[in-house]
């Protein structure tokens, strides 16, 4: 692959496999973003409109396209009949109008930055190649970023970020996954890291940028490069974009991992990857719950991260029922003020009478068994699922909810859990204690133990409990 001396680039996609405060709030509490984009209604009425809000404190706006430049232009509103939920967080579709929509960042050109954004293509165009967003900063180096390939300036080889593992928003036949389970792990992650060398002269060089959304057109006064079109479709993502966030540096490898987070749990999406907590711990490791590392879900609390999550279902329940579908809403007739959807599995949640201590956590995957059920032996009215779910939180369990469990039938212990309808033993949890971290050489950034155990790098897991659940219900008829 060809590259400019003087820039280095990478993309990666993750996919598959309120309370207010007085200090300042960062997404995985990884502070400097430029642009903080996030879906909120633009007034209380949750069926009113909706706008993206610059949560970083710089006031960035979101403006229809203004041939004076991305400071014009009215801000680009959406009614709620176009939005959709994920994980009951609202997301936007910047293909209506058909022009593009324009974000100034006033302090950074963005010539080193990270651009790690939430993304879900509509099943209808699973196939079909889209732009996701385009960049413009220093005079002639913007980049373009589409559902499979990231584009520079006319000369440069684009950046085919899923030639090797598949990862991408584009469905080519080629992927590990069918047809079916690629348009059931919509929405996904995507984290654009880029790097031009610094500029040293006694003029220096402009602090603005520009982000683009919605359709790319010739001739855009906002942009300085001209890009090739033959490398990537022109049209608007025909899907949903809940948040974007801008950092005018290249993240560390925990950074990254810390906003991915903060972004799976919001939104219902299962990372390939562990999941870290906004202080850097280790909430869910990959490799240890491989097994049952499948539509991995969770609720939390983070103040300064500004992550409050008391309610969530997975964003990748299985064909037909496609989140992008107004039909499989993660609201019931993705209606804000009405319950969650019957579309799903599985939501769980925690009610308003037991808070959420900041910095809790409770995080959940299935084994990807059939979701078929078995009758219970002896003449009892329950069908019990195949499916297991494994759950972990630091979370301490008082003896007030420990007789709420018990009164449904469930003794939970630190070994695991008996339920009352098969009698099991209990079913091989356990508590992990925090450790402190071993010194080591540094590795990308991410402090590298000298006898590392799977993905840790040093770095200390939360204490925490585990325990193995199954659902089951009552027969009637």
């Amino acid at each position: 692959m060809g590259r400019h001396l003087h820039e280095t680039a990478f993309l990666i996609v993750t996919a598959l496999f309120i309370p207010v405060q007085s200090r300042a709030q960062s997404p995985g509490q990884v502070s400097g973003a430029e642009a903080w984009l996030k879906t909120v209604p633009l007034t209380t009425d949750l069926q009113g409109y909706y706008h993206w809000r610059d949560f970083s404190g710089d006031s960035v706006r979101t403006n229809l396209y203004d041939a004076k430049g991305a400071a014009y232009g009215g801000e680009f509103t959406q009614r709620h009949t176009w939005i959709r939920t994920f994980n009951f967080n609202p997301a936007l579709n910047f293909s209506e109008g058909n022009q593009p929509k324009e974000s100034l960042l006033k302090y950074s050109n963005l010539a080193q930055m990270t651009v790690i954004g939430v993304f879900a293509p509509t099943t209808i165009a699973y196939n079909k190649d889209e732009v996701l967003y385009a960049v413009n900063g220093r005079k002639g180096a913007g980049s373009l970023v589409n559902r499979d390939k990231a584009v520079g300036q006319q000369g440069i080889e684009p950046l085919d970020y899923g030639s090797t593992v598949g990862e991408d928003l584009l469905y080519s036949g080629g992927e590990r996954q069918t047809a079916e389970e690629f348009k059931s792990t919509s929405p996904r992650i995507v984290s654009y890291i880029r790097a031009y060398a610094p500029v040293h002269s006694v003029w220096g060089e402009g602090r603005r940028a520009t982000i683009t959304t919605g359709i790319y057109r010739d001739g855009d006064v906002n942009f300085t490069t001209a890009f090739d079109k033959s490398l990537f479709g022109g049209g608007a993502l025909n899907g949903y974009t809940p948040e974007l966030i801008a950092y005018g540096r290249t993240l560390t490898p925990l950074e990254r991992r810390q906003v991915e987070t903060y972004l799976a749990i919001r939104y219902g999406i299962t990372l390939n990857g562990s999941y870290y907590t906004g202080t850097g711990n280790l909430s869910w490791d990959r490799d240890e719950s491989s097994a049952y590392h499948h539509r991995v879900t969770g609720i939390g609390r983070d103040d300064a991260g500004d992550l409050f999550q008391p309610l969530s279902t997975t964003s990748y329940e299985e064909a037909p029922r496609y989140s992008t579908e107004k039909t499989y809403d993660s609201f019931r007739d993705a209606d804000p003020y009405g319950l969650p959807t019957s579309q799903r599995l599985l939501v769980m949640g925690r009610e308003d009478g037991s808070p959420m201590p900041d910095g809790g956590f409770m995080i959940w995957g299935d084994d990807n068994a059939a979701t078929t059920t078995v009758e219970t032996e002896g003449k009892t009215p329950w069908h019990v699922m195949n499916r297991r779910w494994l759950v972990r939180t630091n979370i301490d369990s008082t003896e007030y909810r420990k007789d709420i469990w018990t009164q449904n039938g469930i003794t939970v212990t630190s070994d695991g859990f008996m339920d009352a309808v098969s009698q099991n033993e209990p079913q091989g949890g356990r508590i992990h204690r925090q450790f402190p971290a071993r010194h080591g050489k540094r590795y990308d950034g991410v402090h590298q133990p000298e006898t590392p155990s799977r993905l840790q790098r040093g770095l200390h897991r939360g204490i925490g409990h585990e325990v193995r659940i199954r659902l089951q219900r009552q027969r009637t008829g």
